[in-house]
């Protein structure tokens, strides 16, 4: 499960374009901000097969409100946080999988609320995914926890990418996170010992080893290909419609994402 932004100048015509906070290049001192659309899409991994079930928009509360100056009472638009849509795609989800079946649902940082990790635990899913270096384990930063294991020996975890194998030096910790029951498992991943922005990555699952956590996370990937693809060749970053001539548009799209979703199968 992802979230993926259409960041075009141009794009500023359709209903649901605001300013989003650009994470890929803002840092510490620098924040930007750019006009996208921002969509968060479920894929599902069963065996050797792959596939994208649920693709919807988010909107900012901001965006609601000015989007609902313009409808009338009964076609008013209903505010989403992300982790409530998060929750409402996942629930759909619920009724279509098999009592044993074993679930692992895989996020990134930006959706590793307290709140998603509890809904899943408590219907005996496993969650991995990713931190960020100020989530609290133990009462400490995963930054601190990172100096204080500078001394540590690594485990070497190797995977393999599209079409070569990476080799990261791993420390694991096992503990407490803020506002979630239960013990979980983090792992500190570097490229290298003098890696100054190690990776942070946290399992529920205590009986995974870095190498297996980190191989399903790689498990993520597709959805962001799946987003590549809608933007350069079906174009999706660079509609410059109105909403009304927009919403055919969509209903191509879910056409073409079901076929290709069957074809790939």
């Amino acid at each position: 499960m992802t979230a993926w932004r259409s960041r075009t100048k141009a794009t500023r015509h359709l209903e649901g374009i605001d300013w989003h906070h650009d994470h890929t290049e803002s840092w510490a001192k620098h924040q930007v901000y750019k006009n996208s659309l921002v969509f968060l899409a479920l894929r599902v991994h069963v065996g050797p097969f792959s596939f994208t079930v649920d693709i919807r928009p988010y909107l900012r509360e901001k965006t609601v409100r000015r989007l609902n100056r313009k409808r009338p009472q009964n076609k008013r638009l209903k505010f989403r946080s992300k982790v409530s849509l998060a929750r409402m795609v996942l629930a759909d989800l619920v009724p279509l999988i098999p009592d044993e079946y074993q679930v692992c649902v895989l996020f990134d940082s930006w959706h590793a609320a307290a709140r998603i990790i509890k809904w899943c635990r408590q219907r005996n899913w496993h969650v991995i995914c990713a931190l960020r270096s100020n989530r609290g384990l133990n009462g400490q930063k995963l930054s601190v926890h990172n100096r204080r294991l500078r001394h540590k020996r690594y485990e070497r975890a190797t995977l393999t990418a599209a079409d070569h194998k990476c080799t990261y030096l791993v420390r694991s910790l096992t503990g407490a996170l803020a506002d979630v029951p239960g013990a979980v498992r983090v792992f500190i991943s570097k490229r290298h010992p003098s890696d100054k922005k190690p990776r942070y990555f946290m399992t529920t699952d205590l009986s995974l080893s870095a190498r297996c956590a980190l191989t399903w996370y790689q498990k993520r990937w597709p959805c962001e290909v799946v987003f590549f693809y809608l933007k350069t060749r079906l174009g999706l970053g660079d509609f410059r419609r109105q909403f009304p001539a927009f919403c055919p548009l969509l209903a191509k799209l879910q056409l073409i994402i079901f076929y290709t979703t069957f074809m790939t199968v």
